[in-house]
């Protein structure tokens, strides 16, 4: 019964934030919505410690992860007690990061992973279905309107941007970036649970559009991001065949893809947002030099990343957009809560490898990287504007806090 009632508040929610961030929303009230998932989401979590006490006398197994939700949040209360702090900003990451937590853990509880994948990949894109028939957005005109010459030049300002129902190009990239990434573990978990060939079908066809809208959006940033995940996950299958590769090989050849991956994203991000793209996103290193004393170490402040052009310090107006997730994070919180935040990933990392099986760990570890990558061109891991860290986090959560993919 829980289960259920869980089902039906996420996926009202997930409706909701995607809707949010169309040109014409269908739903005009959502702050209800947002504010009474969080707080049910609260009371479930407290329900599920008191049922499990009751029944074992101990709380819910395995806290290693949620204990991170309990630090970031505090290094985020800190900030306010910046002079910088954008309390109504504060207040949002911190409703999102609860949610977030809060939504992964009950759905691990319920061993409800076939179903948040079902909700993740069907809601967004039943959302953005309707926003186009209600909008009469004609999606046949802009797919034949595509430019992949202008898309692939190397003049950022000639990508190509369309009617697509939203305010921004970078936010429907970043949604249907992640409706394609995230239609690998769904059809993962199908082929071990159920394997049937109609689901198949229908996530082939939603993934084929999720894709058009991807290049149409003129999101490079996201393309990129994808190519990467998939080729990650090619990686992995391939490493993981036992007659090619002992177990200790294949652990071997892990950290040194994981390394060489580290030094590459940073070195082609760093060249791609300052030189290929030339679009005004170097600034954002430029900021960094405000970033002295204790600064360095508590960050400026919760802010909004649009809002950057309105903080004026030392007597001088910033400039630019924070289009690089790690940037925020350390202009916004500091070195503190930028080693807090990447604690965070390494232990999501280890506990996703620890809790599934390998056609599952390399679908849901090439998600995570591609999240993870796509945060050096947008501020959008962990952060309320894009739905898919909602859809992302939600996911890698419940697969780290003990979902067991084999159990039906």
């Amino acid at each position: 019964m829980m289960k259920n009632i869980l089902i039906v508040e996420y996926t009202i929610y997930l409706f909701s934030f995607v809707d949010a961030r169309f040109e014409n929303p269908l739903l005009r009230e959502r702050a209800a919505i947002w504010t009474g998932y969080a707080f049910l989401s609260i009371i479930q979590i407290l329900y599920g410690y008191v049922v499990e006490y009751a029944k074992n006398r101990k709380v819910i197994r395995d806290l290693s992860i949620t204990k991170y939700l309990w630090l970031i949040l505090a290094v985020m209360g800190v900030q306010l007690l910046n002079n910088y702090t954008d309390v109504k900003e504060w207040i949002v990451m911190f409703v999102f990061l609860v949610v977030v937590f809060s939504t992964g853990c009950e759905f691990a509880r319920y061993y409800g992973l076939k179903e948040l994948l079902w909700i993740n990949f069907l809601i967004p894109n039943i959302a953005t279905l309707l926003n186009y028939m209600i909008n009469k957005i004609n999606i046949n005109e802009n797919i034949a309107q595509m430019n992949l010459a202008a898309f692939f030049s190397s003049n950022y300002s000639l990508r190509t941007r369309f009617n697509l129902g939203f305010p921004n190009p970078n936010t429907t990239g970043s949604l249907a970036a992640g409706l394609v990434m995230i239609a690998l573990p769904l059809l993962t978990f199908l082929k071990t649970r159920e394997n049937s060939a109609i689901k198949k079908i229908l996530i082939y066809i939603m993934m084929l559009f999720d894709f058009l809208i991807l290049v149409e959006s003129g999101s490079r940033t996201a393309v990129i991001a994808v190519a990467a995940g998939y080729l990650l996950y090619v990686f992995f299958v391939f490493i993981n065949n036992p007659r090619w590769f002992s177990k200790k090989m294949r652990q071997t050849l892990l950290y040194l893809m994981c390394s060489f991956s580290c030094a590459g994203m940073f070195l082609i991000a760093n060249k791609f947002m300052t030189v290929y793209l030339d679009s005004g996103r170097n600034q954002a290193y430029q900021i960094l030099t405000y970033l002295k004393g204790i600064r360095v170490f508590i960050g400026l402040g919760i802010l909004n990343p649009g809002a950057v052009d309105k903080l004026v310090i030392d007597g001088q107006p910033l400039s630019g957009h924070l289009d690089n997730y790690y940037v925020y994070l350390l202009m916004t919180i500091g070195i503190v809560g930028l080693v807090l935040f990447f604690a965070f990933f390494g232990k999501l990392f280890q506990k996703i490898r620890r809790r599934t099986d390998d056609s599952m760990t390399a679908a849901v570890l090439s998600c995570f990287a591609f999240n993870l990558l796509y945060g050096f061109g947008e501020t959008s891991v962990l952060y309320h504007q894009f739905p898919t860290s909602l859809i992302m986090f939600t996911m890698f959560l419940c697969v780290a806090m003990g979902e067991n993919p084999n159990r039906t």
